[in-house]
């Protein structure tokens, strides 16, 4: 509609009345045998249900009441469910264990969750008084298990937007306008602060686990890396580094890492890898940290005062981030214990902050953060993660004006992007309903104006026996390492099983030749990569873009959830089925398509059935699009993007601009980078290559660039007879096709 709004408070909020989702009252239920109110239950005493137990069946109102007796270990409930409304039903769950819900025999949601509060939802379109057959399944992961699920009725005005926060001095919001998303989005970050570039590193492949255990398995698992020749270019060293008891300490323990300097050095030395670790505001009374902290008076009381516990059972506060004494003092920590090693950059984990450790609702995390320097706790609730990586930001540009900052961060608020930040999806799942809610959810964060997002490659938890030995396991994880490949930040993490690449499979196998082929796929589209992260720079761009951002006018994409846009070429389509044989891709309407693997073309504004092997993802680039494909490469900075294989994919005009700096400095502010502009002209049939705009002193003068015209006759093969070589020299160029 042309316009985009920022609720400027800090305190809890909600949106468009979560009130209205409700526990599903009794007179909408019936039993198998038609009685209103009951649904009808069948308890087994394993998770296979394959051994009823002898308490029998029974029919009940309320499923809280089986998960109380641990003998149940899992439930079926079976009936049917009537709707007093016609609409879109929205279904959610809340448990720990596993739980699928049918409706009418279609899954309409799937859950799988090791502990409670977690949420997931699906919806269904239901009709006035009719019943639907209804059967949910449940099975217990632990024995503190909790099992319930609501749902919310359709909403009787679709159109109106509600927004309530808890506390604040006045009611205060901006507006943005715009005839375009990214018109909008740029308002926003030109008000809020734009996002730096990141280090060029940044948008190579991560690789963590929770957690690399001594410094000698984290050497040897980037040894591996570089034997096998998988690009790499970040190892991260999750939590449980220090010594026992120690945490906010930031050491690490000499027993494990006997010298982390020299493993840094050696990782940059010898393996060109960057090192990234998990820090916390969190800390235990003892350290020395904790001490400097308590001393100043900078760390919240009130935990301390109700001896509030982690799950490993240890008292603990976390710092007070709106004082800036604090953030100078935690980042003075981090400096001097990890920084001054070779640290590159920073996972700030819990960053909400995560108080207390069990169930930290929004009103126990405001009262536990309380007062803060900027007021009482209920107020500043949610900028805590914005001032704590403020701390981080602003105090490694100050130690190293020369060295870019690069932070992961479990959570966000508004403006966070000036910081240089990357939030992730946190402790999600690993199952495919966790795969697929993971493309909206992506979607919806930059949307909101924060360019730079990733999940967990695989989920964080993992649910199948065996793990990464598990058949269908390995098939979720390379369809999720697919879709990573086309995130903003390409990273992989989880705990239960390991996540190295070779662990699902040796040379040969397809899980292994899949995850190394989209691997080597990132690593070739670096300069298409970098490019787009010097538009959202430079000009504000969003690169992981909803459909409707670039195809407004086609109403069929607006409520499209599981495809959409990498920079202006890619129509990304990820896989979130187990043994998925096809699926649909919706071709928004333009001057055509694309399939990047085969170079078939395909009129736009239709959906079709594309093939889906497990070696391949549906991918589709529009047409008129001009992607820069760089050489083969085992780190981002290996060597220079030359020669360049230009693409220019026929049958629309097209443009595009070639963004270069130094990769891992701060020199692009005073105007150190380069561009050069490409422009296709379809009537012409003419290319088009501008002037070199700017310079910095390690800029090739000149360049190949080798051209291949794609088109409906010559598909996507590699540069051949018909392409076209030419060396640039910084000067316009016209190339006929």
């Amino acid at each position: 509609k042309g316009y985009g709004l920022l609720w400027h408070n800090y305190s809890h909020t909600q949106f468009n009345h979560p009130d209205s989702i409700q526990s599903i009252s009794a007179n909408h239920l019936f039993n198998e045998q038609g009685k209103q109110g009951r649904l009808t239950a069948k308890l087994y005493a394993d998770s296979e249900q394959t051994k009823p137990l002898a308490i029998g069946n029974r029919d009940v109102a309320s499923t809280l009441s089986l998960v109380n007796d641990t003998t149940v270990k899992s439930v079926t409930l079976s009936g049917s469910i009537r709707a007093d409304k016609t609409g879109e039903y929205l279904f959610y769950s809340y448990e720990d264990g596993a739980m699928k819900l049918y409706v009418n025999d279609e899954l309409v949601l799937e859950h799988w969750a090791p502990y409670a509060n977690m949420r997931d939802m699906g919806r269904t379109h239901l009709e006035k008084g009719k019943k639907y057959d209804i059967k949910l399944e449940w099975s217990r992961f632990h024995e503190k298990n909790s099992f319930k699920i609501k749902w919310r009725e359709p909403q009787s005005n679709t159109n109106s937007t509600t927004l309530w926060s808890q506390a604040g001095e006045e009611i205060n919001y901006f507006v943005f306008a715009g005839n375009s998303m990214d018109e909008i989005i740029s308002g926003y970050r030109d008000l809020t602060g734009r996002a730096p570039m990141l280090p060029k590193y940044a948008m190579g492949f991560w690789q963590s686990r929770e957690h690399y255990k001594t410094q000698q398995e984290l050497l040897d698992v980037v040894k591996e890396f570089r034997a096998r020749e998988i690009p790499l270019d970040v190892i991260i060293q999750d939590w449980q580094y220090w010594r026992k008891g120690e945490w906010g300490s930031h050491l690490f323990d000499t027993t494990r890492y006997p010298d982390a300097a020299g493993m840094i050095d050696t990782l940059h030395q010898k393996w060109n890898t960057k090192f990234m670790i998990s820090v916390w505001g969190k800390f235990y009374p003892g350290t020395e940290n904790f001490n400097e902290f308590n001393r100043k008076n900078l760390l919240y009381q009130k935990p301390l005062a109700d001896s509030v516990r982690d799950f490993l059972q240890n008292r603990y506060t976390y710092y007070d981030a709106f004082n800036p004494k604090a953030r100078a003092t935690y980042w003075n920590q981090l400096n001097t214990t990890l920084f001054s090693k070779g640290v590159d950059g920073w996972w700030l984990d819990a960053s909400e902050p995560e108080l207390p450790d069990f169930g930290p609702t929004p009103k126990l995390m405001a009262e536990y953060m309380n007062p803060t320097a900027e007021g009482p706790g209920v107020i500043n609730l949610n900028a805590f993660p914005l001032m704590t990586t403020e701390a981080v930001y602003e105090g490694q540009r100050k130690t190293n004006p020369n060295k870019r900052v690069n932070i992961l961060t479990r959570s966000g608020f508004a403006g966070q992007q000036r910081y240089a930040t990357t939030i992730w999806s946190g402790d999600i799942a690993g199952e495919w309903s966790s795969l697929k809610s993971s493309i909206p959810a992506g979607l919806s964060l930059t949307l909101s104006g924060l360019p730079y997002w990733t999940t967990d490659i695989g989920g964080f938890w993992v649910k199948y026996k065996g793990g990464n030995q598990n058949e269908e396991y390995r098939e979720l994880f390379t369809r999720w390492y697919q879709f990573g490949a086309f995130c903003p930040i390409f990273r992989v993490h989880g705990s239960s099983t390991e996540r190295e690449m070779w662990f699902f499979g040796d040379k040969g196998d397809i899980a292994y030749q899949t995850q190394l082929k989209f691997n080597k796929l990132r690593y070739k589209l670096m300069p298409y990569i970098y490019s787009l992260a010097g538009m959202i720079t430079h000009e504000n761009y969003t690169s992981m873009r909803a459909l409707v951002m670039d195809f407004q006018q086609d109403k069929t994409v607006w409520d499209i959830q599981d495809q959409f846009m990498f920079g202006p070429a890619f129509l990304v389509n990820p896989v979130t089925r187990y043994k998925a044989k096809t699926r649909e891709v919706y071709l928004p309407k333009s001057g055509g398509w694309y399939d990047f693997w085969t170079g078939t073309y395909y009129k736009s504004g239709q959906t079709i059935t594309v093939a889906t092997p497990l070696e391949s993802m549906p991918l589709f680039v529009k047409a008129g699009s001009i992607v820069p494909f760089g050489p083969a490469l085992q780190y981002a900075t290996e060597k220079p993007a030359d020669p360049i294989e230009l693409r220019i994919y026929t049958g629309d005009d097209g443009s595009f601009t070639l963004y270069e700096d130094e990769n891992d400095n701060y020199n692009y502010e005073q105007g150190a980078f380069s561009a050069i502009s490409f422009t296709w002209n379809k009537a012409t049939q003419k290319l088009e290559i501008s002037d070199r705009k700017g310079s910095f002193p390690s800029m090739l003068k000149e360049r190949t660039f080798t051209i291949v015209f794609i088109d409906k006759m010559h598909g996507n093969s590699p540069a051949d007879e018909k392409s076209k070589s030419i060396m640039y020299k910084g000067t316009k160029m016209t190339i006929l096709k």
